[in-house]
């Protein structure tokens, strides 16, 4: 639980501090690839919305390689599919007939967005109430006899153990 809470966080913060600095210097970041006049316009424009929707993405991401990571190999092919395809897809195709250029872009954080409200659904399903807090996304069953235990590994032999403990607690999930 508190690893999740560290990726998220460095993700998300990274990503934001990534996206803020390229905001600040889209311009000569576009620079960079055209000179002409429209093709800049739209290309900040585009740059813009993409960047908007990093910090998003890189939390939904996190949890799409926490279920891989855990086993959960349906969930995560869920969370991607939501996230690369359906989403930004239907969104861009919508909001590229309503609003034109722009709206295929704004597509993309409007899509981490429903991403994101998916993962929240899918985590109500799984504990049957809607979601409190962090934790009841990353959809553990509980346990009231699991007590956390801390691991002291001193070699690779205890990493191992600790590992296929792990592995197993995972797979009862």
């Amino acid at each position: 639980k508190i690893l999740m809470k560290m990726a998220v966080l460095w993700g998300v913060m990274l990503s934001l501090l990534v996206s803020i600095v390229c905001i600040l210097a889209r311009a000569p970041i576009v620079d960079i690839y055209s000179d002409t006049a429209q093709v800049k316009m739209l290309a900040e424009s585009a740059f813009l919305w993409y960047l908007i929707s990093l910090p998003i993405y890189s939390f939904n991401m996190v949890f799409m390689m926490y279920f891989q990571g855990i086993g959960r190999v349906k969930t995560a092919i869920i969370v991607t599919f939501f996230d690369n395809l359906f989403f930004v897809c239907l969104g861009a195709l919508i909001l590229g007939r309503v609003i034109g250029a722009d709206g295929v872009w704004i597509a993309f954080p409007v899509g981490e967005v429903c991403t994101l409200a998916a993962l929240v659904v899918m985590a109500s399903i799984f504990h049957r109430r809607p979601v409190r807090q962090f934790d009841d996304l990353l959809q553990l069953r509980e346990d009231p006899d699991f007590r956390e235990q801390i691991y002291e590994c001193r070699n690779q032999g205890e990493i191992m153990n600790a590992s296929m403990q792990a592995l197993a607690f995972a797979e009862d999930e």
